[in-house]
């Protein structure tokens, strides 16, 4: 059994309070890493929300775009017509819309069934799309036929119905109950005239057209009523058909674009007969809110900055990052790009105070918004070079497309020495315009690296331009391009079809033309000839071409620097020209603080690696102060049990002492 220890009881010393007094003097050290610890997780802390501070503003910054500082705005003055809109692209006028009629989908129905569950038929179903003018109906070459099987256990009206939604044609199958009965409907997918439904029906029972059967969806807008015209129009096909500014217009579909530019229509009501006003304006609000955002975002940054590497009156430091060389890199970026214009700006706006954006004394900038929308309205061109990343070009052939922030403003020359081209398989005889089904019909090739195959329509065509434009509609709809995002363009010349992708450059090509249809369409010996990336310079420096875009070379002044040739010869192609305005400016100068692996996370990296160091100081230094208390605990402890045998001792002596005649104290 171990004994109950007091310490002190022996020496009457308060060991308790002496060695917390000793451990004090010995935690001296640890109180400092301590103190490290806690000051660097601070600045780990503030670092944090000084990143995402300066990335909130970076993307403000980003985020003044010419598209944002040129906002358009469209308005109806009979809004239940359409909902508009218009991008920076649009011109500032005032319009008139009428709106005729609105697109439609095509509706067809069935006669009544007593049950869902009612059988109808087996066979298959075919679909075709195509516009039908009350006497003619003519196929829709960019859409081909569908086709859908219906076996024993789809023959049902509700199995047919499953059987067509599941195949997804562009056709909607649903079952109506109008009191009469069951009724089968299909929808044609898409609105338009051009997507009116034909069903032609291979039944079962071997008639295709009577009300017997299968056929009894049969669907011929062309036939007479019940034989092979077995089901009834709900709703037309129709195309959208309006008027602006009084030349009549018509679209498949309600939502329109392309018409006036930079502005689209989603058409919602039809009022012939009354037409209403379409005005187009500059979103004044809309652009005044973007820079009110720089200018807020700006004096957000500005005061952390501030509050982070503050001082007191003494010059000691009170902020979370006071002298951290970060806080000063930001502050002289932020005003020197304030305080200097940047190069290239010309015309009547070139400062901020012009726009009605100041500095004041406290560091902060200020926005007035008389000042801001008169300067606005009388030069918003200016406007945008003031804030934004702009470019121009001299030439129709040449676009402005992108830059970076190793871009330089200037005026470059570009000097196309390559035109960009697409890949091509063209035919080395006249093709045959006669197609038989399984004899010359299927035709397989590579288009941009995607493989497919497609079946043409039989029959025999009228020109190569006709075969030419079903090949086309055939391809662009196989699901393996489409799926990929690649489209084709086949041409007739002197009834050689050539194939093309519709895409430029070096990955651009058309190969390996196979199928029983291929030597009939493109001969025996097709040429394939493989896209070309553009090649030519900029301002004298090497570009590199990527499709149609030619991108100056790292280490130039043009580095970085896209735009698009559409020229189709070489030789000079005019000039573009690049600026920065303020925000951009502004937003290349931080470029490199808050992006990943940038100068803040290096500096964080720095710090958690001291975070490390400390935790294992800390863990270090604790076992030397439990080693050390332990040791002081164990010495105490032995010094009280001495004293403790010494004062035994003392006691014996004494009462021995005392028992003895003629004692020192008994003779006292």
């Amino acid at each position: 059994m171990t004994g109950i220890t007091l310490p002190g009881v022996g020496s009457n010393l308060d060991v308790d309070a002496i060695v917390t007094k000793l451990m004090s003097v010995e935690r001296l050290p640890m109180d400092q890493i301590d103190a490290k610890t806690q000051s660097t997780t601070a600045r780990v802390s503030a670092f944090g929300s000084l990143k995402s501070l300066l990335a909130s503003f970076q993307s403000t910054l980003e985020g003044l775009t010419a598209a944002k500082l040129g906002a358009m705005s469209a308005t109806l003055a009979d809004a239940s017509l359409a909902k508009v809109s218009a991008d920076s692209t649009a011109a500032e006028g005032s319009h008139t819309l009428e709106v005729a009629n609105l697109a439609q989908a095509h509706r067809i129905y069935s006669g009544p069934f007593a049950s869902k569950t009612d059988a109808v038929g087996t066979g298959t179903l075919t679909f075709s799309f195509g516009t039908w003018d009350g006497t003619l109906y003519t196929p829709n070459a960019a859409k081909p036929d569908a086709t859908v099987t219906i076996g024993a256990a789809d023959s049902t009206l509700a199995g047919i119905r499953d059987a067509v939604n599941a195949a997804g044609i562009g056709v909607s199958a649903s079952i109506v109950n109008d009191g009469a009965g069951e009724r089968l409907v299909f929808a044609s997918a898409d609105t338009g005239a051009a997507s009116s439904l034909k069903i032609t029906v291979s039944d079962g029972d071997g008639t295709p057209t009577d009300l017997a059967g299968l056929s009894q969806l049969a669907y011929d807008p062309a036939a007479a009523e019940g034989s092979g015209r077995n089901l009834a129009q709900a709703q037309a096909a129709l195309d959208a058909s309006f008027t602006l500014d009084g030349l009549p217009m018509t679209r498949p579909t309600n939502v329109v674009t392309g018409v006036l530019e930079g502005v689209s229509f989603t058409l919602a009501k039809a009022a012939p007969g009354s037409p209403t006003t379409l005005a187009v304006s500059r979103d004044t609000t809309a652009i005044q809110s973007a820079v009110q955002s720089f200018v807020d975002g700006y004096n957000n940054l500005r005061g952390v900055i501030a509050t982070a590497g503050a001082r007191d009156a003494k010059g000691n430091p009170t902020g979370a990052l006071t002298g951290e060389s970060i806080l000063r890199v930001l502050e002289t970026r932020l005003r020197s790009t304030i305080a200097n214009p940047p190069a290239g700006l010309t015309g009547s706006l070139t400062t901020l105070s012009q726009a009605g954006v100041t500095l004041g004394s406290d560091g902060k900038l200020s926005l007035d918004a008389t000042k801001f929308q008169s300067a606005l309205a009388a030069d918003p061109a200016g406007m945008t070079r003031l804030f934004a990343a702009t470019g121009e070009a001299s030439d129709s052939r040449i676009a402005w497309s992108d830059f970076t922030d190793k871009t330089v403003a200037g005026t470059y020359a570009v000097s196309v020495t390559r035109p960009a081209s697409v890949g091509s398989l063209a035919g080395s005889a006249a093709a045959g315009l006669t197609i038989t089904a399984g004899a010359n019909d299927a035709l397989s090739l590579t288009v941009d690296g995607v493989s497919t195959s497609v079946t043409l329509s039989p029959g025999t065509y009228a020109s190569a331009d006709a075969l030419a434009t079903d090949l086309a509609s055939r391809l662009n709809a196989s699901s393996a391009l489409s799926a990929a995002g690649v489209q084709v363009a086949v041409t007739a010349t002197g009834g050689v079809i050539t194939i093309q992708s519709a895409r430029f450059g070096a990955a651009s090509t058309v190969t390996a033309a196979g199928g029983n249809a291929a030597a009939g369409l493109l001969g025996g010996a097709p040429v394939a000839t493989a896209g070309q990336d553009v090649a030519g310079t900029i301002g004298g420096f090497a570009a590199t071409g990527a499709g149609k875009y030619l991108a100056g070379d790292a280490g130039s002044d043009v580095e970085g620097l896209s735009i698009r040739v559409d020229a189709t010869a070489a030789g000079s192609s005019g000039t573009v020209s690049f600026g920065r305005g303020f925000a951009a400016t502004l937003a290349a100068a931080l470029s490199g603080l808050a992006e990943a692996d940038g100068a803040i996370d290096s500096r964080v990296s720095g710090l958690n690696d001291a975070l490390k160091r400390y935790a294992t100081e800390s863990e270090q230094f604790q076992r030397y102060l439990d080693a050390t208390e332990k040791r002081l605990r164990a010495q105490f402890a032995a010094l009280d049990s001495l004293m403790a045998s010494m004062n035994n001792t003392s006691s014996y002596l004494t009462q021995q002492l005392a028992n003895l005649p003629g004692s020192y104290s008994s003779s006292k």
